[in-house]
């Protein structure tokens, strides 16, 4: 925002640019809070459950319909998020967030954090909880309909598998991610 022509005043780019910075200190803070690797662990396991309900209310949403949150109050109208096309309208939920790219990018760290989960060896009990936590996010990455989110999930996937030196596991999951994206493009067009 801090070069945006359309914003008049120089103070509320640099505003912008405190609070997109500000939050780089919190990770040097939590990294001191985190004493053990099961502290860590159990941080991330309430990260993931509690990623359950937030993805419940945004496939609640989209279920509902823009009709209901509209049906909300005058002030709901403006924010209400969905692309006409010649293929018809796709209603976009945020779930508890202000904006759905907002919502996106929670998914997207949220699917990075689970796939990570996914990879530790746990009690069936959190490894349920992982792979409950994995399908809702699953399905608030489909309902959310954004193609940006899904093309980076899947570099995303790329670069973990690249990292951890699976090369046969990067090629499956590239092209497993590429048929995924072009299935979910078809089926959401818009």
């Amino acid at each position: 925002q801090l070069f945006n022509p359309e914003i008049s005043s120089l103070l509320v780019g640099l505003v912008g640019l405190r609070t997109l910075f500000f939050y780089v200190f919190l990770f040097y803070i939590a990294y001191q809070l985190f004493d053990s690797k099961e502290v860590l662990y159990r941080f991330c396991l309430l990260l993931l459950i509690v990623a359950i309900p937030i993805c419940l209310i945004a496939v609640w949403q989209y279920f509902k319909g823009p009709s209901y949150y509209v049906s909300l109050g005058e002030a709901f109208v403006p924010w209400v998020v969905g692309i006409q096309s010649e293929f018809g309208s796709v209603y976009k939920p945020d779930s508890t967030f202000c904006f759905i790219s907002i919502f996106s990018g929670y998914l997207l760290f949220i699917t990075m954090l689970c796939i990570a989960m996914l990879n530790f060896r746990q009690k069936p009990l959190f490894k349920g909880i992982v792979w409950l936590s994995f399908i809702c996010i699953l399905g608030g990455l489909i309902i959310s309909a954004q193609r940006t989110t899904w093309t980076l999930v899947i570099l995303m996937f790329s670069l973990m598998a690249a990292l951890e030196r699976k090369m046969g596991f990067f090629l499956k999951n590239i092209l497993v991610f590429i048929i995924l994206f072009f299935i979910l493009v078809i089926l959401n067009p818009t």
